[in-house]
């Protein structure tokens, strides 16, 4: 995890950008933002994995741990897109508002690919929940608070206009906490 979390941040901080490389231009995948999911999920699932090796669960029998995590995983990379894609759209509409005070709010009713993940990302999660819930009902609680995650980014993101940039961040990183809930039993 240590030399994972290296590699990154030595990439990001010291790395140097391909000649010609120009910020609207779409990056390649996987994204920083992906590595970014791929760290925080692996930070936070980890340290569980010996206990499951402890008790003396199948390989086979695995899955249950793998599909919330990988859930997680999706979900911290779609935060990591959202607040990317909200300060672009500042840092643009700033721009723009300056240029030409009539332009600075949005338009057209397109919905944007960070929002259809977001959707996408609930009803795959409550979709899997429904299968799990009846063999493994804590990971199926998992999956649903995965899924409310999501949930709560793609709401974030439509009334982005109505909340601080500051406050959005922090509100968009609160939705990675959806698990404290199952605490609270």
């Amino acid at each position: 995890m240590a030399i994972a979390s290296l590699s990154y941040l030595s990439g990001v901080h010291f790395g140097q950008k391909p000649a010609g490389c120009v910020a609207g231009i779409r990056r390649s995948f996987p994204t920083k933002e992906f590595f970014v999911g791929l760290l925080f999920t692996a930070g936070c699932a980890l340290p569980s994995w010996p206990r499951l090796h402890g008790s003396g669960a199948a390989q086979s029998l695995l899955w249950p741990f793998w599909i919330p995590a990988a859930c997680f995983a999706a979900l911290a990379w779609l935060n990591c897109v959202c607040i990317a894609r909200w300060e672009a759209a500042d840092a643009s509409r700033e721009l723009r508002s300056e240029q030409n005070p009539r332009t600075g709010r949005r338009a057209g009713i397109a919905v944007p690919a960070h929002l259809l993940a977001a959707i996408l990302l609930a009803i795959i999660g409550m979709t899997l929940a429904g299968v799990a819930v009846a063999a493994h009902p804590r990971s199926a609680a998992l999956l649903v608070a995965a899924s409310a995650g999501a949930i709560l980014l793609a709401l974030l993101d439509r009334v982005r206009d109505r909340i601080a940039p500051s406050t959005l961040r922090a509100a968009a990183d609160l939705a990675l906490l959806t698990p404290v809930v199952l605490l609270l039993r």
